[in-house]
């Protein structure tokens, strides 16, 4: 058969564009997963899971628990596009599914589930998105608001997006990008030129080092006077510090350099989260 553009179609599939067969793929795949959610044994498991893990003043449902784990799962896409417009979104579907995880296997395997099925509605389709959107979700959480500064939060962005779609390279270049705007908004230019002078017309800006070691100075990443809290700011120093060289080492020298990628974007976040609130997120409020 020849159609107007001229192609002669074979037969099957191939009358149709590659797009619509894959959307097509991915409607019936997901239609036929929620239709048989109701009947998944692994939920009954999930709900014996949860009440075993937390006092609960009632037993959730089947529909209860799919709908924390779908609600949890579109909070995740929403986060990995849109971190400033997340201050006011519930996202306790999303906290109740990360803490639950670690006692409830099958819980984390419909979190992820419902995340493959966004994730290829996106067309983000390659080897491993899911298991890095899943990993990713707790590192969102840190890092959600309108406080956070418009270009950093174009670049967490591009962390998130190259990271689940496996460009390690890229993604390790923008988590430098994103920790140097990150820096220059916690360290502005009145800051710099108070502590380090005025600049030369030769040289007008500070450099990213120089941020760096005025905010570790300043306590800036971690705020406190006992030893440990110094310990913390100096730590994610160093953790910001070693990110920067990461992306240097990446884009001047060689783009393979991609076997830290995860601690770049687990440092990414946590070193941003610190500078907005002066506190390091993985420290209790009682430390």
């Amino acid at each position: 058969m020849t159609t107007e553009h001229g192609y002669r179609w074979g037969m099957g599939s191939y009358q149709r564009p590659l797009e619509t067969v894959v959307t097509d793929a991915v409607k019936q795949w997901a239609s036929e997963r929620a239709a048989s959610l109701g009947q998944d044994p692994r939920t009954s498991t999930i709900i014996s899971s949860l009440e075993d893990s937390f006092t609960l003043e009632v037993t959730p449902s089947r529909n209860d628990v799919l709908a924390m784990v779908e609600g949890a799962a579109e909070v995740v896409m929403r986060m990995m596009n849109d971190i400033r417009g997340f201050d006011k979104e519930p996202v306790v579907d999303l906290e109740l599914v990360l803490m639950a995880m670690g006692s409830s296997p099958e819980l984390g395997e419909q979190f992820r589930e419902a995340l493959q099925v966004r994730l290829a509605r996106s067309g983000m389709v390659a080897a491993g998105n899911t298991d890095r959107l899943c990993s990713l979700s707790s590192n969102l959480l840190l890092v959600r608001g309108p406080s956070v500064p418009a270009p950093v939060a174009g670049y967490l962005r591009r962390v998130a997006h190259t990271y689940v779609n496996g460009y390690d390279a890229e993604c390790i270049s923008h988590c430098g990008s994103a920790m140097e705007q990150m820096l220059r908004s916690a360290v502005p230019y009145d800051l710099c030129e108070r502590v380090l002078g005025p600049r030369t017309r030769r040289k007008s800006w500070y450099e990213f080092g120089e941020r760096l070691d005025i905010a570790k100075r300043e306590s800036l990443f971690h705020k406190g006077t006992t030893p440990s809290d110094k310990s913390t700011n100096k730590q994610l120093a160093k953790a910001a510090h070693a990110v920067w060289e990461r992306r240097n080492a990446v884009i001047h020298k060689d783009s393979t350099l991609t076997e830290r990628v995860d601690q770049s974007v687990r440092d990414t976040f946590r070193v941003v989260s610190a500078l907005l609130a002066r506190r390091d997120p993985e420290r209790p409020p009682w430390l």
